[in-house]
């Protein structure tokens, strides 16, 4: 079975270890209901849906510890090509790094005004952030562990640029009621505590203030089961699952755009009004459980398709039916 990302067998020995000897099962981080189903499961992670709410996350998952190790022992290594400032640079620039950013600018437009103070939680090298400050005439602090990540966002790209984790910096009490906006982008899916963190979020954006959020969908996964679902994702969401979190800490969803690879929301901070019980029922698991299973058999037709294939034709031959067909697929939706 083919693994999300990788299938280097560095990473399975580290998870392998890591889980016999850091795990932990936990109850819904939403409702707190501690009755859940398997969702779906592969060779490192087994995801589970709640059966009140219907927040999918990882059960078991990795301690905070044994997060903390994984990224420093096996996910920063695995980036390790990428030594200095100017390896990252050359990087960015051969990959278009920044023009890339120009949907997400544009999903987030109407939300940011001239002269608003954001900050982006998780911004990697801050290419996102500098599109965003050089498009929209806003100013975007940075907040990025990875100290090589933080450099150059400010010795390349001139942003200011915190060398932290996000929640170490938003816990310091001078930043309560500091920004006009707060970028999640692909990050909340990562959070072990959600709660402790959009908590945090709040506090530090001013009345009114918006939370801005990049995350994948689990009403519309783009990919089989087997590389949807993976330890770095803690939980899930679902348009539904996310609104009812925000909602838990005072946010209120002004849009949510699908698309192909992720959804965009934005939200607004109000006040930090607690929902009853009730207000959290809901049940996604059906329709979700079957789109799951419906993309996993479009994409094992593909597989054996493929690997008939390549039992017929020469390499090159394969190879260029190979790119011509995932061409057409990829024209006419079937897969992304």
């Amino acid at each position: 079975m083919k693994v999300a990302y990788d299938t280097s067998a560095s990473r399975q020995t580290f998870l392998r270890g890591a889980y016999d000897a850091e795990s932990e099962a936990l109850v819904c981080a939403l409702c707190g209901g501690s009755i859940s189903r398997k969702l779906a499961e592969n060779e490192e992670a087994r995801v589970v849906m709640c059966t009140t709410c219907s927040l999918a996350y990882l059960a078991p998952r990795l301690t905070k510890e044994g997060y903390k190790r994984f990224y420093r022992e096996y996910f920063q290594d695995s980036r390790r090509s990428l030594r200095t400032l100017d390896d990252a640079v050359r990087r960015l620039l051969r990959k278009g790094a920044y023009e890339n950013k120009k949907p997400i600018v544009e999903a987030f437009h109407g939300a940011i005004r001239t002269d608003d103070r954001g900050l982006d939680i998780g911004s990697g090298w801050g290419t996102l952030a500098k599109a965003l400050e050089d498009t929209l005439d806003c100013s975007v602090e940075v907040v990025e562990p990875s100290l090589l990540a933080a450099r150059v966002a400010h010795e390349y790209y001139g942003l200011t640029a915190h060398a932290e984790d996000g929640e170490t910096f938003m816990r310091d009490a001078e930043l309560k009621e500091r920004y006009d906006f707060v970028l999640l982008v692909h990050v909340l899916e990562h959070v072990l505590d959600p709660n402790v963190f959009l908590k945090r979020a709040g506090q530090i954006l001013k009345p009114g203030g918006k939370l801005l959020l990049a995350l994948p969908d689990l009403s519309r996964p783009d990919e089989p089961s087997d590389r949807f679902f993976h330890i770095e994702h803690c939980y899930y969401y679902t348009p539904k699952t996310l609104s009812l979190m925000l909602g838990k800490h005072g946010f209120r969803v002004h849009s949510i755009v699908q698309d192909a690879h992720d959804m965009k929301v934005i939200a607004g901070y109000y006040a930090d009004v607690p929902l009853s019980s009730i207000a959290f029922a809901n049940d996604e698991y059906r329709i979700v459980h079957s789109r799951i299973a419906r993309i996993d058999a479009r994409y094992g037709l593909l597989r054996a398709l493929k690997r008939t294939a390549r039992l017929f034709f020469p390499r090159s031959v394969f190879l260029r039916i190979h790119h011509a067909a995932v061409r057409v697929l990829r024209e006419s939706g079937i897969i992304t």
